[in-house]
């Protein structure tokens, strides 16, 4: 992948933005991605200095519009995308508008409309994967959404959200070394977190599953 030089140095400015802010990684990825152009727009959930994102070229917008009880700042590029995010009145338009595969949105919103909580359920596959010895790839650091599809006991996962965690991870590795070390030791203390925690996850998707 070639680097265009504006974004890439916009892209490493959003890092040392992050840090100063104390995002976590996985913030700071998507903070990343969205100013190197390779995510559209991306949410956080707090951010104290908006003027040195705007000071950088990044568009902002503040709202509790799908959030009743909790303030989420959207960043992107471009202002459209921002408002695009910003104005979304459901969760297929709010996926749409952050650049999720549209497979995985439409999935995600059959699963809620069933009551069934989507991330449940692929938590639940990276622990039986994790259980059967299999060894999760780097790239599902990369994954920012639930997959509409999934079965990494066999390796798989929706083509769609394979290839836009790939280029994620092709741009991050390449361009900021130092975030996808971070990106990759967070993602794995996850997992850890979710093998801690197996047997009440087993317990909820029996529960909302009814498996």
């Amino acid at each position: 992948m070639i680097f265009l030089g504006s974004k890439h140095k916009s892209a490493m400015r959003m890092s040392t933005i992050a840090e100063r802010e104390q995002l976590c990684p996985s913030e700071e990825r998507d903070l990343y991605l969205t100013a190197a152009g390779i995510k559209p727009v991306t949410l956080q959930r707090r951010f104290s200095d908006l003027h040195a994102l705007k000071r950088f070229g990044m568009e902002t917008d503040i709202t509790y519009v799908m959030y009743p009880n909790l303030e989420v700042t959207f960043v992107g590029r471009s202002r459209a995308d921002v408002s695009l995010a910003s104005h979304a009145h459901n969760d297929h338009e709010l996926g749409l508008a952050l650049g999720y595969p549209n497979d995985a949105i439409l999935k995600y919103s059959e699963l809620t409309s069933q009551g069934k909580p989507p991330a449940l359920a692929y938590q639940h596959d990276i622990i039986m994967a994790i259980e059967n010895g299999v060894q999760l790839p780097s790239w599902l650091a990369y994954v920012d959404h639930v997959p509409s599809g999934y079965n990494l006991k066999k390796g798989r996962v929706a083509e769609s959200s394979e290839e836009h965690a790939r280029i994620a991870m092709e741009y991050t590795v390449k361009g900021n070394y130092q975030l996808a070390c971070k990106l990759h030791a967070d993602f794995f203390n996850k997992v850890s977190g979710m093998i801690a925690n197996a047997e009440n996850i087993k317990q909820l998707l029996r529960y909302h599953y009814q498996t």
